[in-house]
Formats: structure tokens, C-alpha cells, sequence
């Protein structure tokens, strides 16, 4: 309360405003991160890292594989990237801070280049893996692949002549006839 010039008193009232929805929105950046949905892609790649570890650790186990992606570890080396990966979106998307966000960004991009590499390595392994499955053997005065090709067998199932050649009836085989051999 002032008193002014003229025997006046001024009366300044101050009123709190509330803060509208717009000045407490979160800032547009934080927002377009939230809508990418960082909880759900990180508890996705932790899943598929603890996936990928777990099947990559039975096939180094394996005493039989000979494909230079399993021998240098790319299921593993791959899925640690993908479980840091996921935790650090994890993380990001309960407690947003920038350090955080950068980091994310930066695995996820890590993450991406090298499950990239991963293909390429798994790719061209099992291009070279074809190739020297196939030996060269000689026998007797040729030279020939030998290859181990897996086989199939394949059944066909005979449903019976068509129609048209229903009323045709079948021909009897030759008759027997006993040869001898010298």
C-alpha cells in the first residue's frame, strides 16, 4: 500500500499465475525423444542382445562349425553392443539428461555399424563356407569335386492318370525269358 501525491492511496494486488500447459510442456527436443519411444526400443535391444549371447555361445561351444564369423565371436561381440545399447536407452528414458541422450545416440549408432559388419562377416562366411566344403580328390585318371551336399528326398504322390487316359487300358510288360551268361 502507497500513499501517492494527493492523499491518493494505490493499492498494487499481485496475483500468482499459474503456468500453462504450454510453458510446462517439456521442451520440443525432449518431446520428439519421447515419441520415439526410448523404453520400449531399449528393453527390445536388451532382449535380443541376451538372445543373440545365448544362441552365439551354443555355436562357439559347437565343436563343428567352421564359419569365420562364429570363430571370431560376432554373436557375442554383437550382442554386449546391443545389451549396452538397450540400457542406456533404459536409463535415457527414465532420467533424460543430455549426457545420457548423447550417449544413447552414440551405442545406438555404434550398435547399427557394427550389427552391419555382422551381416557382411556372417554373409561372407557362409559364401567361403560352401567353397571349401569341396575337396578335390583324384580317382583313378579324373579330377572331381567331392562336395558333401546334404540330400533330399522328395515323395511325389501319384493320384491316378488323368481322366483322358482312363479309358486307355495299360500295356501288359514283355514276357519273361530266361537268358543264360557265359
Amino acid at each position: 500500500m502507497e500513499a501517492g501525491s494527493a492523499g491518493v492511496v494505490v493499492l498494487t494486488q499481485i496475483i500468482p499465475q499459474h503456468p500453462s500447459s504450454a510453458s510446462s510442456a517439456p521442451p520440443r527436443p525432449l518431446r520428439k525423444f519421447f515419441q520415439g519411444e526410448p523404453l520400449a526400443l531399449g528393453i527390445t535391444q536388451i532382449l535380443t542382445g541376451i538372445v543373440q549371447v545365448a544362441f552365439g555361445t551354443i555355436l562357439i561351444l559347437a565343436d563343428n562349425h567352421y564359419l569365420f564369423a562364429i570363430q571370431v565371436g560376432t554373436p557375442l561381440w554383437t550382442g554386449m553392443l546391443y545389451i549396452i545399447s538397450g540400457s542406456l536407452c533404459v536409463e535415457a528414458s527414465k532420467n533424460p539428461k543430455i549426457s545420457l541422450m548423447k550417449g544413447m545416440l552414440a551405442m545406438n549408432i555404434l550398435s547399427a555399424i557394427m550389427a552391419g559388419v555382422g551381416i557382411i562377416l556372417s554373409s561372407l562366411s557362409l559364401v567361403f563356407h560352401a567353397y571349401r566344403s569341396c575337396s578335390w580328390t583324384e580317382h583313378y585318371t579324373s579330377r572331381a569335386p567331392a562336395c558333401q551336399v546334404p540330400l533330399s528326398v522328395v515323395i511325389y504322390q501319384n493320384m491316378g492318370p488323368p481322366s483322358a487316359l482312363a479309358d486307355i487300358a495299360p500295356k501288359s510288360p514283355p514276357p519273361y525269358q530266361d537268358t543264360q551268361t557265359p
